[in-house]
């Protein structure tokens, strides 16, 4: 179908819509008209994409050519949406660090005559330089609340205008909405991130707590030394923050020792192999534990040699899903190395794990033996990095431990955006392309990548395969795209290519696409640009097949049984001399043959075969023969008619005459005729 239409702004403009294999017709303006689903047979053009008033004219068209008549309506104008009326502007810190990290906006929107807009009208909010930042969507009162999250490590700018717009249906959209200003400062904020408490052994083997240095009056740790007799109950000290100092009981300053911000456990007071812990909870009730084996040396701790962002999505959007970070821990004395088992382990700022790294017998871990690291993270889902600018800061933390060792203290691995963002540079997974001889005709197959098949290059979001047919003196005569989207390869819009079938992960290019030399490739290619191997194939052409192919039988067999033993097989062919016959008889090989030149081109070819116990052919069996030419396919086949059997026999003739009174008698004896089609060929 064909539609001629004016856009609002723009000239007159013809948008095609084309029937696709699986029902949903593929829009060549998607912007303008949206690709139709399968399961309607009905589309939208949203308010406000036509000029008022315009006229929009549509032809269908079949896939012979035959045109409908024209049909035309004319765009009406309903005019603009209402202007939505601010009645809330609040800024969010809902993790208590300080930063504005949310803006929510709520209103309503009413109709001039007082009812609200149809329930679901969206809500858009724009900065100050028209970038759509959060939206919302009305309720059946008109009521709407729309939320803007902050970069990771970024901040609402304080009095910052923003503008909100309405668009209700069949409407365009409205006025912005007047006077909304970022607040300065943040009018709500929550607080759920958990205190920074760690713990580890000094030379001493005295267990030392780092306690949270930014703790507030009246939050609390509590200290918890097991005793080495079992039987006896554990010490549990508790320290309080008051006056901006941590206070130790007088009845147990003899178990734990305060110095500033660190609470040190004499090794007298602990036995040996018992697990000492400290529970640190703030005055909103978030805790954490650090956990210390006493009596155990302790891992020294990692040295943080480079790290930075890593785009692993496969899009060059500034949002990177991880980091890598390399280091190495100190030499051991006299070139020994740390013990298989040693593992490294990274938190980000909630102590979520996000990355680990382990020595393997094999030294093939992202840990190795002398005691260097190269370990990717990934954001955790419940604290994503989010996008990047050269402000942002990701703060990590970075944990060795030997086996029978305590760990190593936390070391610091801060990220910040002024380290290059370096994207992806691993191509995606290779697709493959091939040729498919299996039908009446040759046709393309490409196989594209899954996830289920390949872990080192999995298939991302936004990746993108490129199939091209070119003929034997490279034009192009075909090309469609493909893009993996939500979990799935889906068809690029090609209005001029419509042709080509994608089932789940396979693209079939039909056969008068493709002639003999032709060549099938695809690439696979991410956002960013990297590209994998092309693969190909080449449509090899097919030999001309057998023309005719005469077969006479002879019963050899003195029994004259009429069951023929002896073939005389000739045939004729357009393949070329030298071309190799091969021919079977019952699925099997039963003889091969050379192709010989004959005039006008029309080659001959010919096989004397002899029945034995490998080919016990019959009366009714056929020959088939195929032709196979160098640098082609074999042709097909062609078959025979029925092997035939011996029609009649010739009887013994006897003549009695009397001769001199003696009766004598003559015998002729038996003449066998063995014939084909009626016709004799030979006696005996």
């Amino acid at each position: 179908m064909t539609l001629k239409l004016t856009p609002k702004g723009g000239a007159e403009t013809d948008v095609r819509l084309t029937k696709q294999p699986d029902g949903s017709w593929q829009s060549s303006h998607p912007t303008i008209v949206p690709t139709v689903p399968a399961d309607t047979d009905r589309f939208t053009i949203p308010a406000g994409t036509l000029e008022d008033n315009s006229d929009i004219t549509a032809v269908a068209k079949d896939i012979a050519g035959n045109a409908s008549d024209p049909t035309t309506a004319t765009v009406t104008a309903y005019g603009a949406s209402a202007t939505p009326t601010i009645d809330k502007v609040r800024v969010l810190d809902p993790n208590g660090d300080g930063r504005r990290d949310q803006l929510e906006v709520g209103g309503k929107v009413l109709k001039e005559d007082g009812p609200p807009v149809a329930e679901g009208t969206p809500v858009v909010l724009k900065d100050q330089n028209g970038k759509p930042i959060g939206t919302g969507v009305t309720d059946k009162d008109g009521n709407f609340t729309a939320t803007v999250t902050a970069p990771k490590g970024g901040s609402i700018a304080p009095n910052s205008p923003v503008t909100v717009r309405a668009t209700a249906p069949d409407h365009t959209i409205s006025d912005p909405a007047q006077g909304v200003n970022v607040p300065e400062k943040p009018t709500e904020f929550a607080d759920n991130v958990p205190p920074e408490i760690s713990g580890t052994l000094n030379d001493k083997h005295d267990v030392v707590f780092n306690l949270p240095k930014n703790a507030k009056d009246g939050e609390t740790v509590l200290v918890r030394i097991p005793s080495a007799d079992k039987n006896t109950p554990p010490t549990e000290v508790l320290l309080t923050k008051e006056g901006g100092k941590w206070n130790v009981p007088e009845d147990k300053q003899d178990f734990v020792k305060v110095d500033g911000d660190t609470a040190t456990v004499p090794d007298a007071v602990t036995g040996p192999d018992v697990l000492v812990t400290a529970t640190a909870t703030d005055l909103a009730g978030n805790t954490a534990t650090a956990k210390v084996p006493a009596g155990k040396d302790n891992t020294p701790a990692p040295i943080i040699d480079s790290g930075h962002f890593v785009d692993t999505s496969g899009a060059h959007d500034n949002n990177p899903e991880g980091t890598r970070l390399k280091g190495h821990l100190p030499k051991k004395p006299n070139g020994e190395e740390y013990p298989v088992g040693t593992i490294i382990t990274i938190v980000d700022d909630q102590n979520n794990v996000v990355g680990t790294g382990v020595i393997t017998e094999n030294n093939d871990g992202t840990v190795k033996k002398d005691g260097t690291f190269d370990i990717l993270t990934v954001e955790h889902p419940n604290n994503p990095i989010g996008p990047i600018t050269p402000e942002t800061i990701a703060n990590f933390k970075v944990i060795a431990q030997e086996p029978n060792k305590n760990p190593s203290p936390a070391v610091d691995a801060p990220v910040t955006g002024e380290i290059a963002h370096i994207g992806d540079h691993t191509p995606p997974a290779p697709s493959v392309a091939s040729v498919d001889y299996s039908g009446e005709e040759p046709v393309g197959k490409v196989k594209l990548p899954t996830n289920g098949e390949n872990t080192k290059h999995p298939v991302q979001e936004g990746d993108q395969g490129t199939i091209t047919v070119k003929d034997p003196d490279g034009n192009t005569t075909f090309v469609v795209g493909v893009t993996f989207k939500e979990g799935k390869w889906v068809r690029d819009p090609a209005p001029e290519h419509t042709e080509g079938e994608l089932d789940g992960d396979t693209f079939t290019i039909p056969a008068h696409k493709l002639q003999e030399g032709s060549t099938v490739s695809v690439v696979t290619h991410d956002k960013l640009g990297n590209r994998s191997p092309e693969s190909s194939d080449v449509v090899i052409g097919q030999t001309e097949p057998v023309t005719e192919l005469t077969v006479t039988s002879y019963d050899g067999n003195a029994k004259a049984d009429r069951d023929p033993d002896l073939f005389d097989l000739q045939g004729k062919t357009s393949a070329p001399a030298g071309s190799q016959v091969t021919i079977k008889a019952n699925g099997q090989v039963v003889a091969t043959a050379i192709v010989q030149a004959g005039p006008n081109g029309e080659n001959t070819f010919s096989v004397k075969l002899k029945e034995s116990a490998d080919n016990n052919i019959k009366v009714g069996d056929t020959f088939t023969a195929t032709v196979e030419q160098d640098g082609k396919r074999p042709s097909k086949p062609f078959t025979s008619a029925a092997v035939q059997g011996q029609k009649t026999l010739t009887l013994p003739t006897i003549l009695a005459t009397v001769h001199n009174r003696l009766r004598l008698l003559k015998w002729f004896p038996l003449k066998r005729v063995i014939k084909t089609n009626n016709t004799p060929l030979a006696t005996t």
